[in-house]
């Protein structure tokens, strides 16, 4: 997943600069945002917040860090991403925040544990063996997180006038629904707040 995604995203990311939104391919700043609000919505959730480690998959420019903070969600926070570009600037906008360059899928955070894991816009970019890479990401992701997990996907309901498929996948909601209810009943699905993409929250 590696030479993929960091490929592509330190070309975007060389083109936007620091513009975070349009170098994690959002459509605005706006769009952007209203995506760390849905995250953030499990941190009010069953399951106290504070003092909650929050792991940030895919972080890129380390914008959901920025909008933590600036609505008060003090948590320890660790971002990691693929690309050294994102990395980069993730360090240059947040020197208080921790980011580390490295490939989530064979990434070895020994023995730590998270409170929650957030993941956003990561998967949408096609890779070799897409749904296998995903799911085991997936997998990984429940095992490291202590009370919830939440990641977004494009979905495959989408109005094919909106499908980019020539970069972008679109994932099936009821397979990707399907492979986490292997892992705990305790699943929400919202395909309501975006024609074309659902969330998916996993709480423990």
């Amino acid at each position: 997943m590696r030479d993929e995604n960091a490929s592509y995203f330190d070309k975007s990311c060389k083109q936007h600069k620091d513009c975070g939104w349009a170098a994690a391919l959002w459509f605005s700043e706006e769009d952007q945002i209203g995506r760390f609000a849905l995250l953030a919505k499990m941190l009010s959730g069953p399951f106290p917040p504070k003092n909650s480690y929050i792991l940030d998959v895919g972080c890129g420019q380390g914008d959901l860090y920025g909008f933590l903070r600036n609505r008060g969600i003090k948590n320890n926070y660790l971002g990691i991403d693929v690309s050294s570009e994102m990395i980069g600037y993730a360090k240059k906008k947040y020197p208080e925040g921790d980011f580390i360059l490295g490939d989530f899928s064979t990434y070895d955070f020994e023995n730590l544990k998270f409170g929650y894991v957030m993941c956003n816009g990561m998967f949408s970019v096609k890779i070799n063996n897409q749904l296998d890479v995903v799911k085991n990401c997936i997998y990984k992701m429940y095992d490291l997180s202590e009370n919830a997990l939440s990641i977004n996907f494009l979905s495959d309901e989408a109005p094919d006038e909106q499908k980019f498929k020539e970069y972008y996948f679109y994932y099936s909601p009821i397979d990707i629904l399907k492979c986490c209810l292997k892992l705990t009943t305790d699943v929400k699905l919202d395909h309501s707040y975006c024609d074309h993409e659902f969330m998916i929250t996993i709480y423990k």
